[in-house]
């Protein structure tokens, strides 16, 4: 015949047992994102939009097109969101985007963009041309 389980055993399993409930329950849901969470917010921190802003970044996001990104670039130009964009989209998304859309995108925002995006974009010729170069400022290491 068993022993019958001591009461002091069972104490220490049972706070057991709660303590790993409530630790797996702590990390569960740290995991899940609040539900009032806007899906970009784990892109860039500190970046307000408007709904709708939101809505034609995601669909230009999602859909990686050149219409997509058009509208978006077109409706906000000067959104928190651009840079974001640009450096997620394919690059034979970027190449295709029109010129005057581009022109429309502040020269701030432009020049903060990785080079391959600038090149991409097609703008990384005329940032040469003002000065401004991919290797601005580095040593070939045979000048003297």
């Amino acid at each position: 015949m068993a022993k019958p389980a001591k009461p002091h055993n069972l104490s220490k399993k049972f706070l057991m047992g709660v303590a790993l409930s409530a630790f797996t329950l702590a990390v569960f849901t740290s995991l899940e994102p609040p539900l009032d969470t806007v899906p970009y917010a784990s892109v860039q921190t500190n970046v307000t939009a408007t709904a709708e802003e939101a809505a034609l970044f995601e669909r230009a996001r999602s859909l990686g097109t050149v219409a997509a990104a058009e509208q978006f670039l077109r409706a906000y130009p000067d959104s928190d969101l651009v840079r974001s964009l640009l450096t997620r989209l394919p690059r034979n998304t970027l190449r295709g985007i029109d010129e005057g859309v581009v022109d429309g995108i502040p020269q701030s925002m432009i020049s903060s963009l990785p080079f391959s995006v600038k090149q991409a974009l097609g703008v990384q010729n005329e940032l040469e041309s003002s000065g401004e170069s991919r290797d601005s400022g580095a040593s070939d290491g045979y000048s003297g």
